[in-house]
């Protein structure tokens, strides 16, 4: 009897060791098993995240996202871990929509414009319709964010902030992209359907290539010219293959989103963290963005790098033409968001 009764004690201590272990954090399960995991208690997970972008780590919106990673930690106590990998570590700027919609990684960030395969709507932000940010946070604020997270939520992602990038210029060798005529036999590399229908019409040849490869290319000659922000031009060096910009063209506008699947299975509590992180990280990326433009532009001249302002009124016709195109194309979703801008600029001089 004596030998029985220890048996069922023994019995019973491993049963509560093997439980006990299922539930501790002394042995740290799998990434995926970690990030998947549905927290119903609403609490708080220890959580590895990656965070994928393209920007090189100089770029204000690169160290935006570092800044975003320290607030998630600091709100977290540490148990929210974001591992960022810059610079096309992990994704191009072609390949982080995929990866973002099906799961391949939980954060990413691109231009809004990358969008336009699954949004077409997304490519508002390469039309010639603002002329200082004023007026894009205004129109983001007023209608725009909200149609824009309904149709990246139907294709499984949700956002989390929307990041200031600095207007658009061309960067060009030889001379610089101020009117149609300029662009006669000219490459040019373009990042979506907007910007490539734009140097057609103005009689050039649209290239497609991820951000990464720009430099080498207009250094190797495949291409004439580039569209980017001017703190992209510094960051990768474009003056040591291009002697001009010009502009302002479009606004340049970048979104950070999440896996809406795995964005699911956090805890109230978890996404509350996230999202407070992501407004103090927009704020700060828009205030180091405006500061670092201004500083690029001395060091775009001291390295020898012209500008020259676009001559908008040569671009009337094509302008025209790809916001009516727009607007077709996009049916009620383009009509109201060029309403809004509309309205912005009204709004905000």
């Amino acid at each position: 009897m004596i030998i029985k009764k220890l048996y069922l004690l023994m019995a019973f201590v491993g049963l509560v060791t093997v439980l006990i272990g299922c539930g501790s954090n002394n042995a740290e399960p799998a990434t995926s098993e970690v990030e998947g995991k549905d927290d119903s208690n609403g609490e708080i997970q220890e959580r590895t995240v990656r965070f994928a972008h393209t920007y090189p780590v100089e770029e204000p919106v690169a160290k935006g996202v570092e800044k975003f990673s320290e607030l998630v930690a600091e709100k977290s106590d540490g148990k929210v871990n974001i591992s960022v990998f810059p610079s096309g570590q992990l994704y191009n700027d072609q390949e982080m929509p995929e990866a973002l919609t099906t799961g391949q990684v939980e954060m990413g960030m691109n231009t809004v414009e990358m969008w336009s395969g699954q949004i077409p709507a997304a490519e508002f932000t390469v039309l010639p319709l603002f002329s200082n940010y004023d007026q894009v946070h205004w129109a983001l604020d007023n209608g725009i964010v909200d149609l824009l997270t309904t149709n990246l939520n139907e294709i499984g992602v949700e956002p989390l902030f929307w990041a200031d990038f600095g207007f658009g210029y061309f960067a060009s060798k030889d001379e610089p992209l101020i009117s149609p005529e300029n662009f006669e036999g000219k490459r040019v590399r373009t990042t979506s359907p907007v910007q490539a229908k734009m140097v057609e019409l103005a009689g050039g040849t649209p290239i497609t290539m991820g951000g990464a490869e720009v430099a080498q290319a207009l250094q190797r000659g495949t291409i004439d010219a580039a569209l980017s922000g001017i703190t992209a031009f510094v960051a990768l060096q474009y003056h040591q293959n291009s002697d001009y910009y010009s502009g302002p063209l479009n606004v340049g506008l970048i979104s950070a989103s999440t896996n809406l699947d795995w964005w699911n299975k956090l805890s109230e509590a978890e996404k509350s963290i996230i999202k407070e992180a992501s407004h103090e990280a927009q704020l700060w990326i828009s205030e180091e963005v405006e500061e670092q433009v201004e500083m690029d532009r001395q060091n775009l001249k001291s390295e020898g790098m012209e500008y020259v302002e676009v001559d908008n009124e040569s671009f009337d016709e094509i302008y025209q033409q790809l916001i009516q195109d727009y607007i077709t194309e996009n049916g009620e979703d383009g009509k109201k968001i060029i309403e809004i801008t509309e309205e912005a600029v009204e709004n905000i001089n």
